[in-house]
Protein backbone atom coordinates (compact mmCIF):
# COMPACT_ATOMS: atom_id res chain seq x y z
CA UNK A 1 0.00 0.00 0.00
CA UNK A 2 1.55 3.21 -0.65
CA UNK A 3 0.75 5.61 2.35
CA UNK A 4 0.11 8.64 0.30
CA UNK A 5 -2.27 6.81 -2.10
CA UNK A 6 -5.04 4.86 -0.91
CA UNK A 7 -5.99 3.54 -4.24
CA UNK A 8 -2.35 1.77 -4.84
CA UNK A 9 -2.32 -1.27 -2.77
CA UNK A 10 -1.41 -5.11 -3.90
CA UNK A 11 -2.02 -8.22 -2.37
CA UNK A 12 0.60 -11.31 -2.39
CA UNK A 13 0.10 -14.87 -2.90
CA UNK A 14 0.83 -16.99 -0.29
CA UNK A 15 4.30 -17.67 0.95
CA UNK A 16 6.80 -19.23 3.42
CA UNK A 17 9.63 -17.70 5.51
CA UNK A 18 11.87 -20.05 5.95
CA UNK A 19 15.34 -19.84 8.08
CA UNK A 20 18.97 -21.12 6.31
CA UNK A 21 21.86 -22.90 7.16
CA UNK A 22 25.47 -22.96 6.69
CA UNK A 23 27.88 -25.97 7.42
CA UNK A 24 31.07 -24.81 8.79
CA UNK A 25 33.08 -27.98 9.43
CA UNK A 26 33.99 -30.47 7.94
CA UNK A 27 35.29 -28.90 5.02
CA UNK A 28 37.71 -29.95 2.04
CA UNK A 29 40.06 -32.84 2.63
CA UNK A 30 39.98 -32.54 6.43
CA UNK A 31 41.14 -36.26 7.58
CA UNK A 32 38.99 -37.39 10.10
CA UNK A 33 39.67 -40.64 12.12
CA UNK A 34 37.67 -43.42 12.74
CA UNK A 35 36.50 -43.52 16.38
CA UNK A 36 37.30 -40.07 17.23
CA UNK A 37 35.18 -37.09 18.53
CA UNK A 38 35.19 -34.39 15.89
CA UNK A 39 33.00 -31.38 16.28
CA UNK A 40 30.62 -30.64 13.42
CA UNK A 41 29.61 -26.83 12.99
CA UNK A 42 27.44 -24.85 11.29
CA UNK A 43 25.57 -21.41 11.06
CA UNK A 44 22.08 -20.28 11.32
CA UNK A 45 20.13 -17.27 10.40
CA UNK A 46 16.61 -17.42 11.39
CA UNK A 47 14.79 -19.70 13.86
CA UNK A 48 15.43 -23.65 13.25
CA UNK A 49 15.03 -25.21 16.96
CA UNK A 50 16.30 -28.82 15.54
CA UNK A 51 18.47 -30.16 13.06
CA UNK A 52 18.65 -33.55 11.65
CA UNK A 53 22.71 -34.20 10.85
CA UNK A 54 23.52 -36.87 8.09
CA UNK A 55 26.46 -38.26 6.15
CA UNK A 56 27.14 -39.99 3.09
CA UNK A 57 29.31 -41.34 0.92
CA UNK A 58 27.64 -40.41 -2.55
CA UNK A 59 26.18 -37.21 -2.58
CA UNK A 60 23.21 -38.15 -0.54
CA UNK A 61 21.83 -40.26 -3.73
CA UNK A 62 20.92 -43.38 -1.38
CA UNK A 63 23.57 -43.83 1.06
CA UNK A 64 22.82 -41.86 3.73
CA UNK A 65 23.72 -42.24 7.53
CA UNK A 66 21.66 -40.51 10.15
CA UNK A 67 24.29 -38.74 12.63
CA UNK A 68 20.97 -37.02 14.65
CA UNK A 69 17.73 -36.95 13.72
CA UNK A 70 16.61 -34.01 15.66
CA UNK A 71 19.29 -32.34 17.56
CA UNK A 72 19.01 -29.36 19.23
CA UNK A 73 20.17 -26.48 16.77
CA UNK A 74 23.11 -24.62 18.31
CA UNK A 75 25.58 -24.82 15.59
CA UNK A 76 27.33 -27.73 16.85
CA UNK A 77 26.91 -31.47 17.41
CA UNK A 78 30.08 -33.56 18.81
CA UNK A 79 29.94 -36.72 16.35
CA UNK A 80 32.07 -39.70 17.35
CA UNK A 81 33.01 -40.95 13.74
CA UNK A 82 32.29 -43.87 12.56
CA UNK A 83 34.65 -46.89 11.40
CA UNK A 84 33.01 -46.18 7.64
CA UNK A 85 36.73 -45.36 6.38
CA UNK A 86 36.48 -43.68 2.84
CA UNK A 87 37.88 -41.15 0.61
CA UNK A 88 34.78 -39.06 -0.62
CA UNK A 89 32.57 -38.44 2.57
CA UNK A 90 30.36 -35.57 3.18
CA UNK A 91 27.99 -34.21 5.73
CA UNK A 92 24.45 -32.52 5.31
CA UNK A 93 22.63 -30.52 8.11
CA UNK A 94 18.98 -29.75 7.98
CA UNK A 95 15.69 -28.42 9.75
CA UNK A 96 14.47 -31.20 11.40
CA UNK A 97 10.77 -30.31 10.31
CA UNK A 98 11.38 -28.73 6.89
CA UNK A 99 14.33 -31.09 4.93
CA UNK A 100 14.82 -28.21 2.03
CA UNK A 101 16.44 -25.91 4.15
CA UNK A 102 19.79 -27.32 4.33
CA UNK A 103 23.58 -27.11 4.17
CA UNK A 104 26.09 -29.42 2.55
CA UNK A 105 29.64 -29.84 2.87
CA UNK A 106 30.44 -28.04 0.04
CA UNK A 107 33.74 -30.61 -0.86
CA UNK A 108 34.43 -34.16 0.66
CA UNK A 109 36.51 -35.11 4.13
CA UNK A 110 37.82 -38.46 4.38
CA UNK A 111 37.69 -40.86 7.22
CA UNK A 112 40.89 -43.20 7.79
CA UNK A 113 41.78 -45.44 10.49
CA UNK A 114 45.40 -46.30 11.51
CA UNK A 115 47.93 -48.12 13.07
CA UNK A 116 50.74 -48.39 15.49
CA UNK A 117 53.63 -51.42 15.92
CA UNK A 118 53.56 -52.94 19.36
CA UNK A 119 56.36 -55.41 19.20
CA UNK A 120 59.16 -53.07 18.79
CA UNK A 121 60.13 -49.44 19.12
CA UNK A 122 62.41 -47.40 17.12
CA UNK A 123 66.26 -48.23 17.22
CA UNK A 124 65.68 -52.34 17.09
CA UNK A 125 68.52 -53.92 14.84
CA UNK A 126 67.53 -57.28 13.50
CA UNK A 127 70.22 -59.21 11.07
CA UNK A 128 69.38 -59.35 7.53
CA UNK A 129 67.50 -62.56 6.81
CA UNK A 130 66.08 -62.77 9.98
CA UNK A 131 62.49 -63.85 10.70
CA UNK A 132 61.22 -61.05 12.85
CA UNK A 133 57.98 -61.18 14.40
CA UNK A 134 55.68 -57.97 14.09
CA UNK A 135 52.67 -57.10 15.30
CA UNK A 136 50.28 -53.76 15.58
CA UNK A 137 47.03 -52.26 16.71
CA UNK A 138 44.50 -51.00 14.50
CA UNK A 139 42.10 -47.99 14.66
CA UNK A 140 39.15 -48.30 12.47
CA UNK A 141 38.85 -50.92 9.73
CA UNK A 142 41.97 -51.61 7.59
CA UNK A 143 41.49 -54.04 5.38
CA UNK A 144 45.29 -54.98 4.49
CA UNK A 145 49.10 -53.61 5.29
CA UNK A 146 51.76 -53.90 3.00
Amino acid sequence: MDLRDDSVAAISGPFKVEGSLALKAPVDGEKLLAFSPYKILWDTIGTIPKVRLEYSRDEFSQDIHVIAAEAPNQGAHEWRVPDDIGPSLKVRVADASNFSVSSTSPAPFSIHGAFSFTTTTGGARWAVGSQQEISWQTVGTIPQIK
